[in-house]
């Protein structure tokens, strides 16, 4: 009898020691707490259908005085509420803020848009759309430069993130079509036109006067 005993005891210490760690681990640990947010940034001309991360120089180039906007996305993807998450969106020096949240405050000398979401719950978003607009070219100098528009998002629990939008500007030309066409090409045409016409003109009144005399 004790030598039964003795082997189950030895068995049932064997199945313990050989079960997989993780099974254990997942039957005693409690469910972890993840705050986690994602930011996303895009940008989209008044024209256009489609928000894009971000405005290549061979897509679209800005003008002066062009109005276009932002769409911010702030998303909670932990599986706990995120609260009080505050949004910083900084806007760079070759644009104007025009509008956005009601509730937001746009700070002059940083040129920064902030505002404060007071919860999100895991899977739900908050979208904000800014508008802006170019300077005048009579701020800036004439050339085409890349600007970059950032935003953060920092919850109370410290979770935070942040993303950025770049795009062109040419403060010196109005807004630019995708598929540039050649300059100047019918005014050389009429040029030439006028030219040949004056040459035809001329060649008919020197004939004309040599026959006569």
């Amino acid at each position: 009898m004790k030598q039964v005993v003795k082997i189950l005891t030895i068995v049932l210490l064997a199945t313990v020691f050989l079960m997989p760690k993780t099974a254990m681990a997942q039957y005693y640990q409690p469910d972890e707490e993840v705050n986690q947010i994602v930011v996303d940034k895009q940008i989209k001309g008044l024209k256009e259908s489609v928000w894009k991360d971000n405005y290549p120089s061979d897509f679209m180039v800005f003008g002066p005085n062009t109005q276009f906007e932002f769409k911010i996305i702030v998303k909670n993807t932990g599986n706990r509420n995120l609260t009080w998450i505050k949004v910083t969106d900084t806007l760079p020096p070759t644009v104007d803020y025009l509008y956005g949240r009601i509730e937001a405050t746009f700070d002059k000398s940083t040129h920064q848009i902030t505002w404060k979401i007071p919860e999100i719950k895991p899977g739900e978003q908050q979208v904000t759309i800014i508008g802006v607009r170019t300077k005048s070219k009579n701020l800036l100098p004439y050339s085409i430069k890349e600007s970059i528009n950032k935003v953060c998002a920092v919850a109370e629990s410290n979770a935070s993130d942040c993303d950025e939008s770049r795009f062109f500007t040419n403060m010196g030309a109005a807004e630019t079509p995708k598929t540039l066409p050649v300059t100047g090409s019918n005014d050389l045409i009429t040029l030439i036109g006028l030219t040949m016409s004056s040459i035809g003109a001329a060649g008919y009144f020197f004939k004309k006067h040599l026959n006569q005399a």
